[in-house]
């Protein structure tokens, strides 16, 4: 495979994993843009419920206020019609003495029981009155000295203006047509009945002083008061009270189903009245927001719409009106930061059906609304990062696959070149001196046969030795190589194999110092591997010296890095030196320090590989140094 064809290969790989890292991010993202609108559309579902219910709950309210107004006013209604007297009970002329009056005796009237139920307001309405036949007096009129009305009138009376304070307009407003009805009603006694005046005057006094107190003290708190215990004339035989009849009044009901079913059962016109006056409520009448909205109707509305889509997580919120522009009425917690609410917070519109008062919002704001949005999509995020890694660590391995086997085919290639030459050569060699002994002249002479004899026999043991370096060189790589350890001298195996390799330096004008300085040079390792670590540094040593190589090896005593002692073996030469991209790749197979075009340094790259996988099989370190033009230095440590 050319490089060329490579380089095209790498790079549409790389073009077609950026490509798919692209779409991956792009789904990703829209991903994360279709959560965020479903999340969205959520909020605002929720919000426009929450409004709904709102106006329902208004709706409702009014209605309901609308049932008991009219409820109450029948009650008032009830309170100030004369009742009708029987026969058996009618005024009777009573006998007296000239110029006397009667006494009436006082007795103390029960008090009704206290309505429990809380009424709304009142719709102002002018009362008929209907007026006594002549010769009957109203059943709850007294003489003037009392000037109130029965405990269980009162108490109706008070019980109302004390539990809704929003009714002062419509008590005003039937204040004012009851003190006409009772001139219109005072004017037809007088005439007809001129001793009925007094007993007219007491009625109207006692009704007038409780409407009276309503109306200037309508804008202070009210104050609980007991029921009273009210004095009633004693009745004459001549005399008898009429008591009113009992109605029993349906109570304002406060549930939806309650409402719809006392609503049902008003009259066609009543009803149709009804819905009138409270879409009028409604649409026109202009009411403060502070007081249409219960924030804790609010608050569980919100918490319940929000939870029922499935978002269940914390919140804020907040409600602005339109005379309040850039500030909000009231937040949901206090000192919470409000332009974080209006900013960033989901808006919808409260109330959005009034005609005439609008600008009021609604706000809520989701602090942690990214992280949980995120974490719904936690397992697609993690599912495509690892399917990403994958692809990545795929490409990654595949490039550098591609590399290596590109590098191992050059490696190759180099190898057998290498190896030709170098089986070449001893091949040639023996060849050219079997030639020679076939010649009469050579065979006769037996100094030239015995020469040619040794070449033979010296190229067919180098011939050899290279075959012995690829046999090593397969069972390194399958890690068949065993060590024998047995007490072996380092300085002897120095020596040994500096008499052998001496010639070949010599023959180069060389020189070859050993400094032997261990004190105790004795260990235990595989003497036969160990004399070729120490044979394969000096013979590459003096390859790689051009001319006249200097070379020194050098012994000491040395502790490891773990603290274990052992020795330091160190080959040093003053040859070619390597750069630090040679360095780093020195110790691998089949690597030769390109010299060029020339072949002039032997060997097939298995030396330096050689000696690391010995020194690390023995428990040791191997370590190098080596400059351009100044040489290189090994340095081997061995424990002992």
């Amino acid at each position: 495979m050319t490089k060329l064809r490579i380089q095209w290969i790498i790079g549409a790989m790389t073009l077609a994993l950026l490509g798919l890292a692209a779409f991956q991010f792009y789904w990703i993202r829209e991903t994360l843009q279709a959560k965020q609108e479903q999340f969205d559309a959520s909020v605002s579902e929720a919000l426009q419920a929450v409004v709904r219910k709102m106006e329902k709950q208004e709706i409702a309210f009014l209605t309901n206020r609308k049932l008991a107004a009219e409820a109450q006013k029948r009650r008032l209604l009830a309170i100030g019609k004369p009742g009708s007297v029987s026969p058996k009970t009618a005024v009777q002329p009573v006998q007296r003495s000239p110029g006397r009056r009667p006494t009436p005796q006082r007795r103390v009237a029960r008090s009704s029981p206290r309505p429990k139920a809380v009424t709304p307001p009142l719709t102002a309405s002018t009362p008929v009155w209907d007026l006594p036949q002549r010769g009957t007096m109203p059943v709850d009129a007294y003489f003037h000295e009392l000037t109130i009305l029965p405990n269980g009138q009162v108490q109706i009376i008070e019980e109302y203006i004390r539990h809704d304070q929003s009714a002062s307009e419509q008590v005003e407003e039937m204040a004012r047509s009851r003190q006409a009805a009772e001139r219109q009603y005072n004017d037809l006694v007088f005439k007809a009945r001129p001793r009925n005046a007094r007993a007219a005057q007491q009625r109207r006094d006692s009704l007038g002083q409780v409407l009276a107190a309503q109306l200037e003290g309508s804008s202070a708190k009210p104050r609980r008061t007991a029921p009273a215990r009210v004095a009633s004339p004693q009745k004459t035989p001549a005399r008898a009270v009429a008591k009113a009849p009992a109605r029993s009044q349906p109570k304002p009901s406060t549930s939806l189903s309650g409402l719809k079913a006392q609503f049902q059962q008003q009259s066609p016109e009543h009803q149709s009245e009804l819905l009138k006056d409270v879409f009028y409520d409604l649409v026109f009448k202009q009411r403060d927001v502070a007081d249409r909205i219960d924030r804790f109707l609010l608050d569980s509305l919100l918490k319940d719409e929000v939870a029922g889509r499935g978002i269940h997580i914390p919140f804020e919120y907040g409600v602005q009106t339109a005379e309040n522009r850039g500030q909000l009425l009231f937040t949901s917690s206090p000192g919470y930061r409000e332009d974080r609410l209006l900013v960033d917070g989901y808006k919808a519109s409260l109330f959005p059906n009034d005609l005439f008062s609008g600008g009021n919002f609604l706000y809520v704001f989701f602090p942690d609304q990214k992280g949980y949005i995120v974490r719904q999509l936690w397992v697609t995020f993690a599912t495509a990062l690892v399917l990403m890694l994958i692809v990545v660590g795929c490409f990654y391995a595949a490039m550098r696959t591609i590399i290596e086997q590109k590098k191992i085919s050059d490696i190759k290639n180099d190898f057998i070149n290498n190896m030709t030459h170098e089986f070449k050569t001893p091949v040639s060699t023996i060849s050219l001196a079997t030639q020679m002994l076939q010649d009469g002249d050579v065979s006769a002479n037996p100094s030239m046969r015995s020469r040619y004899l040794g070449i033979i026999q010296d190229e067919n043991r180098r011939l050899g030795q290279q075959v012995e370096k690829v046999l090593q060189a397969a069972l390194l790589d399958r890690g068949e190589v065993k060590i024998k350890r047995s007490d072996v001298n380092l300085h002897d195996i120095i020596e040994r194999v500096a008499l052998n390799i001496s010639p070949q330096i010599e023959a180069r004008q060389g020189t070859l110092d050993i400094e032997l300085h261990a004190e105790h040079p004795d260990l235990k390792a595989d003497e036969v591997h160990l004399t070729n670590l120490v044979f394969n540094l000096l013979d590459n040593a003096n390859k790689y010296s051009p001319d006249h190589p200097a070379i020194t090896i050098h012994t000491e005593d040395a502790t490891g890095e773990d603290g274990q002692p052992g020795l330091r073996l160190r080959v040093s030469d003053q040859g070619r030196g390597m750069s630090r991209e040679q360095v780093a790749r020195i110790f691998e197979k089949f690597y030769r320090v390109p010299t060029g075009n020339l072949h002039d340094v032997k060997g097939f790259g298995l030396g330096l590989s050689y000696v690391k996988t010995m020194v690390e099989a023995h428990g040791g370190q191997v370590s190098v140094e080596s400059q351009l033009g100044k040489g290189s230095a090994f340095e081997v440590f061995l424990p002992r």
